[in-house]
């Protein structure tokens, strides 16, 4: 990310490098240029003026912080200080309309920066494939320009997938013809929420329906011949910044669903609704609340132990967003829990402590909820450790 103020444009925060090359050939003094290609959105930024600013450069991970002094492109290039090495020529490099040298080698592609505090250039990158039907003549609207991690179903000849923004096709499995679509019309706005773009990794099957959640947090059963919703519920407190991209599971005539925002300050949960009415069946968090008022399940009261200072009001995090699976024989459903939130236990656990139930598994009765066991792989999680990962039930000998 780039932050800077170019000439009374407002922009503010150059963002969102989509894609980053690292081009192997030499430069003066250090060696590798690392160029930053991404998309133009709203058109091309203008570095005409002079600019005298400290800037943050995010390359392959590595921050730098750069005091650049560029004049008008199309010369040859001005000393740049950087860092320590303040008296180091930058290399002599020509200037060009669609670039600027940022010191150390650093050559950035201008066109591709977004300004994303100009509501214009936010918005559009807010909804980036939300409505792109027939956009380079696709056949059909899948938000390509966004991520897809969906695993589709394939059932009596029919595939069902989803996509970007929570979207819901069905295919003819053998000739790939478009039988219907559902868009749940996720609010662009709501993209801000998610930590790792708007993405959805598929629906569950039961009984004739399909089940969805929505970025935005809501339940949908959808008739799966036709597409058609049959209900939707919403899941989360939209007061706070909870997104769900995992699929649902159907177990024992319950839809079970998670959610993701660890990073965004909210507290995890698990939760189980009637496959055909739509009614919340039970809720199981994942983290403590707050202890002076009462514990939801007698193991949180155990659990709160492991916490110390204020944890609940940075909400804990340990959100289930991806993985859930059922054992029918043992009748167990085991959750993968995610990371703590916020990630350094410093701050929201001061004293130390294991933090349960942060980056566990844990068992629960499909019928009610009701805690049975727990292991927790990162004991004080604080490195993104989580154990979302899918999990895979097997007799080993």
């Amino acid at each position: 990310m780039l932050e800077s103020d170019l000439d009374g444009v407002g922009i503010e925060h150059l963002h969102r490098v989509h894609r980053l090359e690292e081009r192997a050939h030499a430069g003066p003094g250090r060696g590798i240029h690392d160029a930053v290609d991404g998309e133009l959105d709203g058109g091309r930024v203008d570095l005409g003026a002079v600019v005298k600013e400290d800037v943050l450069l995010e390359l392959e991970g590595v921050e730098e912080t750069v005091r650049r002094d560029l004049p008008r492109f199309g010369g040859v290039g001005e000393e740049l200080s950087v860092g320590g090495d303040a008296d180091e020529p930058a290399p002599d490099v020509r200037r060009h309309p669609d670039h600027f040298v940022a010191g150390r080698g650093v050559e950035v592609e201008t066109r591709n920066l977004v300004a994303v505090d100009d509501p214009e250039h936010s918005a559009a990158f807010l909804r980036r494939g939300r409505d792109d039907a027939g956009e380079d003549d696709r056949d059909h609207d899948d938000g390509g320009h966004r991520g897809q991690e969906s695993t589709p179903l394939v059932i009596d000849g029919v595939m069902y997938f989803t996509t970007a923004w929570s979207k819901v096709f069905a295919l003819n499995a053998a000739t790939g013809a478009l039988l219907w679509s559902y868009d749940p019309k996720v609010s662009p706005e709501w993209a801000v929420n998610a930590c790792c773009d708007v993405v959805n990794r598929g629906v569950a099957a039961w009984n004739g329906k399909l089940f969805l959640g929505t970025l935005d947090g809501r339940l949908v059963a959808l008739e799966a011949v036709t597409g058609k919703p049959a209900w939707e519920t919403l899941t989360i407190d939209r007061n706070s910044r909870y997104t769900i991209t995992g699929a649902p599971r159907v177990v024992k005539g319950k839809v079970i669903i998670g959610n993701g925002g660890a990073e965004m300050g909210v507290r995890g949960y698990v939760s189980a609704y009637d496959a055909e009415t739509s009614k919340m069946v039970w809720r199981f968090y994942t983290v403590p609340g707050d202890p002076s008022k009462p514990f939801e399940s007698p193991i949180l009261e155990k659990a709160a132990k492991t916490w110390t200072g204020e944890w609940w009001k940075y909400g804990g995090g340990g959100t289930v967003w991806d993985s859930i699976v059922y054992d029918p024989e043992l009748d167990l459903l085991y959750v993968g829990v995610g990371n703590g939130g916020p990630w350094n236990q410093r701050i929201r656990s001061p004293q130390g402590g294991d933090n349960l139930f942060l980056s566990s598994i844990v068992a629960l009765k499909p019928d009610n909820g009701e805690y049975v066991w727990h292991y927790q792989e990162t004991p004080a999680e604080m490195w993104d450790f989580t154990a979302t990962q899918t999990i895979i039930i097997a007799d080993l000998s």
